[in-house]
């Protein structure tokens, strides 16, 4: 209950989307006929190696598009750091970023959205999954400037049967409002509701850092998060190319599945990136418990050893 209560406030369901054709979508099809994406994930972290993210040069002056920002919604606010890709995104908070919200947010919880990339996906998405889980439909709002709200996202958030009380991921599926890219001006027809389009004001920033991209997470997890993930990636139709790996049809995106040490209490061992062009291979130390693994072209964030 702790992650619906988290998320249903938070929606952290705030981020971003994938696929590049305009398909007709059946609402009442039983296939899903337009593959669900990777668009962010979240991440609590110790105050500590927060700060140390959030202020290290490396980050901010050659790694990735990245910003400290508070973010407004439904009349609640959060703070976190923020590291841009192309197509998705990777939110850092620290347990204070989250204490309007949530007052017992605990090191170690993580959360991925996934989203659809134009109107009315999530609705055949949500048919074809009401047979396997009780899903709650909900819209989030954002807060403007102005203090004016906007219609901002809508998403789906899945019933946890099977997960034992100390399950530390969790998980949601969103769609863009056609009204928030309106008012940004995004998107180039009104059927464009894309990650892509959503992460293009952040293309300038992006320009000669090392990332390009995120591709994939290993998540370290205990024995009823492996058996609701493994059920959930074969639900949404993923690749499975060997044993708790899963590819997402739309995007590429691994998602590796490990035990949980018992003593650790973190569900992210790391975050994989393709580079936007070649490097020289080295390592970049953060803080004990982070570093930044690059090769010529990917790299690895990686956490302290939790699987």
């Amino acid at each position: 209950m702790k992650f619906f209560y988290l998320v249903s406030i938070l929606s952290i369901a705030f981020l971003f989307a994938c696929s590049d054709s305009e398909k007709s979508v059946n609402s009442n099809s039983q296939q899903i006929s337009s593959p669900v994406a990777f668009n962010h994930m979240f991440h609590v972290l110790s105050p500590d190696d927060f700060a140390a993210l959030k202020n290290s040069s490396f980050i901010q002056d050659t790694f990735a598009a990245s910003e400290k920002r508070t973010t407004g919604a439904d009349g609640q606010q959060w703070t976190g750091l923020y590291l841009y890709g192309e197509q998705s995104y990777v939110e850092f908070f620290e347990p204070v970023g989250l204490k309007a919200v949530m007052s017992n947010a605990e090191e170690g919880l993580s959360g991925i959205a996934f989203s659809v990339d134009f109107a009315g996906q999530l609705s055949t998405l949500s048919d074809k999954l009401e047979a396997r889980y009780s899903v709650n439909a909900f819209t989030r709002n954002k807060t403007l400037e102005n203090k004016e709200t906007i219609p901002w996202f809508d998403y789906l958030f899945f019933s946890n049967d099977g997960l034992s009380d100390d399950f530390l991921l969790t998980h949601w599926v969103m769609e863009y409002k056609r009204e928030y890219f309106d008012y940004m001006k995004w998107g180039s027809s009104e059927h464009d509701i894309t990650r892509k389009s959503y992460l293009a004001d952040k293309s300038a920033a992006r320009k000669n850092k090392v990332l390009k991209d995120f591709t994939g997470l290993h998540l370290c997890l205990n024995a009823s998060e492996l058996r609701y993930y493994r059920k959930w990636f074969k639900a949404l139709e993923y690749k499975e190319p060997e044993a708790d790996m899963f590819i997402g049809p739309a995007d590429g995106f691994t998602y590796r599945l490990s035990e949980r040490k018992e003593q650790s209490a973190s569900s992210l061992q790391s975050i994989s990136f393709d580079n936007a062009s070649e490097q020289q291979v080295r390592q970049i130390t953060i803080t004990e418990n982070i570093s930044i693994i690059i090769n010529q072209t990917s790299g690895t964030i990686k956490f302290s050893d939790a699987c």
